[in-house]
């Protein structure tokens, strides 16, 4: 069937015997590739960005032409109605904000890869003549007067910022909700989009390692790691680390082909994750391992799987326990534990207080798309 139109199920009876669906999909032939070959080439690509992740670190030039050739191949691909390469590309694009940032600097503007999403995914929707369902035109509709309380000031460029710092994640997951809620994948398709993504993953990895690897002495303290993140934000790397190790483990169980995938990627899961808690920035883990429950729930159907999970449980907790975490304790001087047994917020609980009282004063029209940093410190 043609990319990018609406699915016809096979053998379904004529159009006019047929009731259409409440909310259509798209559906796609996939590409020809048996899947010994189409498993290579995707394994090589996860392998290929290692060594390219360390030399768009050196050549900064190089991290630039990436983004370009990344960009203009979804736009293409968009352009032509190419559904299943589109949406591989807005997996490969959630995994390469952060890979750009830690090796372009800022020769790729602020949110590159939010905007980036936002342009290949809106030209594939308008170019089906897409609606947005309608949660989401109300979700869109109640930014609306944030938004024109910040269009009222006169200062242009910090108007720029603002809306590009604070909105351009929202709306990046409004469109892919709205792209992907009419996108219809099997179980095939679905790993295919789990290992494009991990691929860039892959890169922030190596460039993790290669800052452990190259620095001579890492003081580990209370706080976040620069030296284990790569050198870049340790909040954003710990983020995407967590979810890499997410990544593989959903791959874990999803695929059913025996051999080797399983303990190659239960290995990955305890390496990004280990890489994940040495930047000292707690989200990306705690993210993950959120996520991994949730993923658990929703597969342990029958007696079997929630056998297995719970066994899987139990092995990972017994070495973590007794192997992982002594070593790294032991590596970072007894600061890991120290670190991960902290429950203190850092302040955040302070922030959100404050948020919520400039919400309950100004409860219809806000205090305008990053305002509410403004007012505190006019009130502080």
């Amino acid at each position: 069937m043609t990319s990018g139109i609406l699915s016809v199920p096979h053998g379904a009876p004529p159009p006019d015997e047929r009731v259409s669906p409440p909310v259509p999909t798209w559906s796609y032939a996939s590409h020809e590739l048996t899947p010994t070959s189409l498993w290579i080439g995707l394994i090589a690509l996860i392998l290929a960005h290692v060594p390219l992740a360390i030399l768009m670190r050196q050549y900064s030039w190089l991290a630039v032409a990436h983004a370009a050739l990344v960009i203009i191949l979804g736009l293409l691909w968009a352009a032509r109605g190419d559904v299943e390469r589109v949406a591989y590309v807005a997996a490969y694009l959630a995994g390469c904000d952060v890979l750009w940032r830690m090796t372009a600097g800022n020769l790729i503007f602020y949110e590159g890869g939010h905007f980036a999403i936002i342009a290949v995914l809106l030209l594939s929707l308008v170019r089906s003549k897409s609606l947005p369902p309608l949660p989401l035109l109300i979700y869109a509709v109640l930014l609306v007067p944030s938004i024109v309380m910040v269009l009222a000031g006169s200062d242009i460029w910090k108007m720029r910022s603002d809306l590009s710092f604070n909105l351009s994640g929202p709306f990046c997951l409004m469109v892919c909700a709205w792209f992907f809620s009419r996108l219809a994948l099997n179980r095939g398709e679905v790993e295919r989009l789990l290992l494009i993504l991990e691929a860039p993953i892959a890169g922030i990895s190596a460039l993790a390692l290669f800052g452990i690897a190259t620095t001579s002495k890492i003081h580990f303290t209370n706080g976040s790691n620069f030296a284990a993140s790569g050198g870049f934000g340790p909040n954003q790397v710990s983020a995407l680390l967590g979810l890499g190790s997410l990544v593989a483990l959903l791959l874990a169980i999803l695929i059913r082909r025996g051999g080797p995938s399983t303990p190659i990627l239960l290995l990955a899961v305890a390496v990004l994750a280990i890489q994940s808690a040495l930047t000292f920035s707690r989200g990306g883990l705690y993210c993950a391992s959120g996520g991994a429950v949730a993923a658990a729930l929703a597969s342990s159907r029958s007696a079997r799987s929630r056998f297995r999970l719970m066994l899987a449980a139990v092995v990972i907790g017994i070495l973590a326990c007794f192997v992982v975490i002594p070593y790294l304790d032991a590596f970072t001087e007894g600061r890991l534990t120290e670190r991960f047994s902290n429950t203190t917020t850092s302040g955040r609980d302070r922030l959100i207080m404050k948020e919520m009282d400039l919400f309950l004063r100004n409860p219809l029209l806000g205090v305008g798309v990053g305002g509410s940093k403004t007012m505190r410190a006019l009130e502080s």
